[in-house]
């Protein structure tokens, strides 16, 4: 997933030095953590045992090129955020490049989780580090003051709001594709606003309609029941309620609340954010690709979220996800309490957002900045660029001039391979 969003983004990328060097460079990465990975897969082959954790553990030459993969990997993972912003493409084409890592983001604890078998190391930590993530991207999302930047700190949340799942025992496949197909609907809306909004004016009272995308988007991502958003809810407020902390449960709720009233900001500015130059005339075919993208997502969202037990086809782990009415009918009071308590709290922060902002407005311009970690940016940029230039001259001799990283490269890469 990373590789072709990353691809599709290189394509794109803004004819500039500095752009192309990064594109290269992050290529070049990208393929020597594939290339570690799949000599490692190959030596273990060959002595005869199945490529897996336990045998990278054992044998000394894959878990050299397991940690070269994985340094790797780390290393890029920022680029995949960086990227976007230099891309020549719709605002829907950036936005679905910053989804695809933070969904990833996602995925690879789970799949670290089941590889540990469910013995999450510092849970305490986790849940902590989860936790404070989610309230810090919240109170980011809630004080944007660009609508179109919302979405990215609501899908940074998701982060935070997964790796608690994780330490808390719960898979959080749920959520990921909720993520993807909730945030994919706002990021169409727009689109779908501008290419069938002049279409809508003969509709007479159904004019409305262009404006069920947006609203779909965002009961997912705000977990309205009926959405999968709902599912990773119940499971997350169920094992608070049972085994969490109150603190990580008031966390939780309070970050919720912020979350769901910048959806809402989001979501009214969908309509507001489709400029006059955009509602002229498209093609047949424009219209209904947006149209089927819609579609697509909406009824895919719709059709898991109503019957959760549809994912155990392609995901085996979601065998165990009752239906809705399933889940309904075992609600305890207390966990109901927990999930509408966000939704009435977003509600009324959006309502009422003005006369909160006037109390807080004095301190948000510091407070931001502390969240952001721009004081942290500030601080490691001076020994960043030094190191950078270091780096860039290292880069100068093993790559440009000589090759002799790359010979180093391939005789490590060669030594490893044929090592017994």
């Amino acid at each position: 997933m990373l590789d072709l969003a990353f691809a599709w983004a290189v394509v794109s990328v803004d004819d500039t030095e500095r752009g192309h060097r990064a594109a290269a460079w992050a290529v070049s990465v990208g393929g020597l953590a594939n290339l570690a990975l799949v000599t490692a897969a190959l030596a273990l082959r060959l002595e005869g045992r199945f490529p897996g954790l336990a045998d990278a553990l054992s044998s000394p030459q894959a878990l050299i090129l397991v940690t070269v993969a994985i340094l790797a990997r780390l290393g890029i993972y920022p680029l995949y955020f960086w990227l976007p912003r230099r891309v020549e493409g719709s605002p829907a084409a950036r936005a679905w490049l910053h989804v695809v890592p933070v969904v990833t983001g996602l995925w690879l604890p789970a799949r670290a989780y089941a590889l540990v078998n469910g013995s999450w190391p510092w849970p305490a930590f986790c849940l902590t580090l989860g936790g404070v993530g989610f309230l810090v991207a919240a109170i980011l999302s809630w004080g944007e003051a660009r609508p179109e930047r919302i979405l990215s700190w609501v899908i940074l949340a998701r982060l935070g709001y997964g790796l608690v799942l994780i330490t808390l025992g719960t898979s959080p496949v749920p959520v990921a594709i909720n993520l993807l197909l909730g945030a994919g609907l706002l990021f169409v809306a727009p689109s779908f606003v501008a290419t069938w909004r002049r279409a809508s004016a003969g509709w007479g009272r159904w004019r409305w309609a262009v404006e069920i995308p947006a609203a779909v988007g965002v009961a997912m991502l705000a977990g309205v029941p009926g959405t999968l958003g709902f599912v990773g809810h119940t499971a997350l407020y169920r094992a608070l309620l049972a085994q969490g902390p109150v603190s990580l449960l008031a966390t939780s709720l309070l970050a919720e609340s912020l979350l769901v009233a910048a959806l809402l900001r989001a979501w009214l500015a969908v309509d507001t954010g489709v400029r006059e130059d955009e509602e002229t005339a498209v093609g047949v075919l424009a219209r209904w690709s947006v149209m089927g993208a819609v579609v697509l997502l909406a009824g895919a969202g719709l059709l898991v979220g109503l019957h959760p037990p549809l994912l155990a086809r392609p995901f085996s782990g979601m065998a165990a996800l009752p239906s809705l009415f399933t889940m309904l009918r075992g609600i305890t009071l207390a966990q109901a309490a927990a999930i509408t308590l966000p939704l009435v709290g977003g509600i009324a922060l959006h309502r009422y957002r003005a006369e909160v902002w006037e109390q807080v407005a004095g301190y948000w311009d510091i407070t931001a900045a502390v969240l952001r970690l721009e004081w942290l940016v500030r601080a490691v940029s001076t020994p960043w660029s030094a190191g950078r230039e270091l780096l860039r001259a290292a880069g100068e001799i093993g790559v440009g001039q000589g090759y002799l990283g790359w010979v180093a490269l391939v005789g490590l890469l060669t030594l490893l391979f044929v090592w017994k």
